[in-house]
């Protein structure tokens, strides 16, 4: 991949966001076909119902990037369903002058799983001490339940936790498996993580 640019949505006026989570169904080869054919089509591009990698012929030359990395089309195209959290499209006439004359036909971004993974994981553990000593790697929490402001998380873990910041964290709390089960009904996890949000105090 090449260097990692930075970007910031707040640069871009006109943003198309299509959350993976709305996308994965079971069907996940036809809908990894609608991903990229929505997002290609959106930007501008020719496109015909075939196969993704040989059906988009590009009209134009946007700049594709991975979890802020600038990568090429074959390289975003190796991305399997699964691998996906969102995919952003930012399409702008003066796209040239907020990302260089490179984003004059847009720019398409990827969001992984693994990256908003780490995210939260990163974050979680910066504001626990105690969610850092039992979650030592951002993939050694399939013991953990999370529930968020009240709600057991169970799908799109990583599309929900990764969104958590400084303007929206409130508090985290660890709760034991015997506390899980008693409050929760729940006895497959380990350990439950308890997180508040300021969004929670509207509830």
């Amino acid at each position: 991949m090449a260097s990692r640019v930075s970007l910031k949505c707040k640069d871009f006026l006109h943003t198309t966001l299509i959350p993976g989570v709305d996308l994965f169904t079971s069907k996940k080869n036809l809908n990894m076909k609608y991903i990229f054919v929505l997002a290609f089509s959106i930007i501008g591009f020719s496109v015909k119902a075939q196969d993704p990698k040989t059906a988009i012929h590009p009209a134009g030359n946007p700049m594709l990037f991975i979890d802020g990395a600038r990568v090429t089309r074959i390289e975003l195209e190796k991305l399997t369903p699964g691998e996906i959290l969102s995919v952003s499209v930012y399409k702008d006439s003066n796209m040239a002058k907020r990302a260089g004359l490179d984003a004059k036909d847009g720019i398409i971004y990827v969001t992984t799983r693994a990256y908003g993974k780490n995210k939260y994981w990163n974050y979680l553990k910066s504001k626990s001490s105690e969610y850092a000593k039992i979650v030592l790697t951002p993939d050694a929490d399939t013991a953990i339940q999370y529930i968020l402001d009240k709600h057991v998380l169970k799908t799109n873990i990583e599309g929900q936790l990764s969104l958590i910041d400084d303007a929206t964290f409130k508090e985290i709390t660890i709760i034991d498996k015997a506390t899980l089960q008693k409050e929760y009904g729940i006895s497959s996890k380990t350990y439950g993580v308890i997180i508040k949000t300021k969004k929670s105090e509207k509830l």
